[in-house]
């Protein structure tokens, strides 16, 4: 374990088309270091932005944490994620990111603003990484289920 004070930090892909998928700036941090690679990051007073398919999402929170392993960052506490090409905010307490599934599972008051649409005080939802979907956890199951 390694202690950090104010820093930041660009996480990539896995495989051999390594791309930057997210980049956080942090007040305070923790990193656990295998070797000279970290494994995982606890973060403190965070904000950063999410890359994807050459669109930045930009995010800020109380706290995070980063996984290599599961290619997760976890957003707690006044999370707020926006999207300048969408228009759109995605506000909660708790927000994981899965980059291999290009998913958001937001859930505590979970508020979705967009041009198009308003959603408020929900406890859970999903939402496609390009905001192209928001949905229920149901709902958005749902309609990606493989039909037979």
């Amino acid at each position: 374990m390694v202690e950090s004070g104010a820093g930041n930090g660009t996480w990539f892909s896995k495989g051999t088309d390594r791309h930057p998928v997210w980049h956080v700036n942090w007040r305070t941090g923790e990193l656990t270091v295998t070797g000279e690679v970290p494994e995982q990051a606890t973060m403190k007073t965070v904000d950063g932005e999410i890359l994807q398919d050459n669109e930045a999402k930009r995010f800020r929170a109380d706290r995070a944490i980063a996984d290599k392993k599961s290619n997760i960052l976890t957003l707690t506490g006044h999370v707020s994620i926006y999207s300048p090409k969408r228009g759109a905010n995605l506000r909660c307490d708790k927000l994981v990111y899965s980059a291999d599934e290009k998913l958001f599972r937001a859930s505590g008051n979970v508020s979705f603003l967009s041009k198009n649409t308003t959603i408020v005080g929900i406890p859970a939802a999903f939402a496609a990484s390009d905001f192209s979907q928001v949905a229920s956890p149901d709902m958005y199951k749902e309609s990606h289920a493989t039909k037979p």
